[in-house]
């Protein structure tokens, strides 16, 4: 009975296989029948096609077979005649067409006034047939690459708020600060929720101005608040930490954090702003004050005289803006910087022209612009009000710039040139540690180097 069983299977397993053999074999068959069917097709109908392209074109583009030029050119050769010498020595675009072979002389533009000799007392001027080709090609490839409109509608300055902007950003490399809010508004921490250990040391010197009594904590390494000390009303706080170390001023009575503080850079020393301790240490000095408005919404407000903060709060002018920016640029360029002649010719080409927008509107990813646009001498365009508008940063309107603003650029101008000659006569100074950029708190939160 088992062998009986076995066999009826292997009989069913036949049938199933000779049935699935057969469709395939079918399949190949119908797929190939298609394919044959198909090239048939195209062939026939490429055989029985005709091509009717516009004559113009024709005669540009289409090779003459005996000379392998275009069926133009061929046809002027068998109307004049012209003899044939190839040319070798000559750029790219100045060359007509390539013979292999015939009886056109072709003349050299090292010889601008020579002229082709043509038979039958015909003469042609090849420099002026290559003017002509060339002044075609630029008036059908030549596309318009002028700048767009200016976007402001008026030559008024736009305000601070570009400058202050970017100033917020840039001193925010080198510290943050946070305010607590008494309103009842939730304030997130602006650092991750612990210290790294680090090798750059820093020097903190803090003033409280307030009439509120302060706590201190350090944010230790696991992200617990770690007591650090008081600071009452008019005292000082001093405590030697290191880069990245998140620290926390807390109201003695309530418990509100009232400042966040993170010091990300050690800030380089200038002539103008000492920020070096004693021992060489880097040094970062601020007051907590009260705020402006004593029914706004921050238990108190920050006085920093080498990283304002905020900007709105301290520069309101161009003048005060301009001011600070130069020593921010003693702590981080040197006056031999090219890109500081490369201002200067911007900023006279606008003051000798000022009804010019084409100095006004210039664009960002420009190699020599973007040298200084990367700069703390941004802030110098944003203080005379440069705005930045997609891919140009600009200056005013399409109407002439007013008198009043084209005298704020020459004094820019000047005061760049006074702070050129001073800084070069200036002796280098004892920088703190870690001003260098190296160890692992050298980097910024931005990824940059101290």
């Amino acid at each position: 009975t088992n062998i009986h069983n076995h066999n009826a299977m292997l009989e069913q397993l036949q049938v199933l296989w000779q049935s699935w053999l057969n469709r395939l074999i079918v399949a190949l068959l119908v797929i190939a029948f298609f394919d044959y069917r198909n090239r048939t097709h195209i062939e026939n109908d490429d055989r029985n096609a005709t091509f009717s392209p516009d004559p113009v074109t024709e005669a540009v583009s289409q090779p003459d077979e005996k000379r392998g030029r275009s069926r133009l050119l061929a046809q002027v050769e068998e109307d004049v005649n012209v003899e044939v010498a190839e040319e070798t020595d000559r750029p790219e675009e100045e060359i007509l067409c390539e013979p292999k072979k015939g009886n056109l002389e072709v003349i050299s533009n090292t010889e601008p006034e020579k002229e082709a000799k043509i038979s039958g007392d015909n003469t042609a001027t090849v420099n002026q047939s290559k003017s002509a080709v060339v002044e075609t090609e630029k008036s059908t490839d030549t596309k318009s690459s002028d700048p767009p409109t200016m976007k402001a509608t008026s030559n008024d300055h736009p305000g601070m708020g570009s400058f202050n902007y970017w100033l917020d950003i840039e001193c925010s490399l080198f510290r943050i600060y946070t305010l607590g809010r008494r309103d009842n508004v939730e304030v997130a921490p602006p650092y991750v929720p612990h210290s790294y250990r680090g090798t750059v040391p820093i020097f903190l010197h803090v003033t409280n101005t307030t009439s509120i009594p302060l706590k201190v904590f350090w944010i230790d390494y696991q992200g617990r608040a770690i007591p650090k000390g008081n600071l009452p009303p008019g005292g000082h706080w001093t405590q030697t930490t290191w880069i990245d170390h998140p620290w926390v001023f807390e109201h003695a009575e309530t418990g509100d954090v009232v400042v966040y503080y993170i010091p990300y850079r050690v800030i380089p020393t200038s002539h103008g702003t000492n920020t070096i301790s004693d021992d060489g240490t880097g040094q970062h000095k601020f007051s907590i004050v009260p705020p402006k408005d004593i029914n706004g919404p921050f238990w108190v407000n920050i006085w920093d005289d080498i990283m304002p903060f905020p900007g709105s709060d301290n520069f309101y002018s161009p003048l005060p803006a301009i001011s600070w920016t130069l020593q921010h640029m003693s702590r981080l360029m040197s006056p031999e910087d090219t890109s500081i002649a490369t201002l200067q010719r911007y900023l006279k080409n606008i003051i000798e022209t000022p009804e010019n927008t084409k100095y006004r509107q210039i664009r960002i990813r420009s190699q020599k612009f973007a040298a200084i646009w990367q700069s703390p001498m941004k802030g110098l365009l944003l203080a005379v009000g440069f705005v930045e508008l997609e891919a140009y940063a600009e200056l005013g309107s399409d109407d002439e710039l007013s008198r009043e603003r084209v005298q704020d650029l020459a004094m820019l101008s000047y005061m760049v040139n006074k702070w050129s000659e001073d800084e070069l006569q200036q002796f280098d100074l004892q920088q703190p540690d870690g001003a260098d950029g190296f160890g692992r708190q050298g980097f910024g939160r931005a990824g940059q180097m101290n």
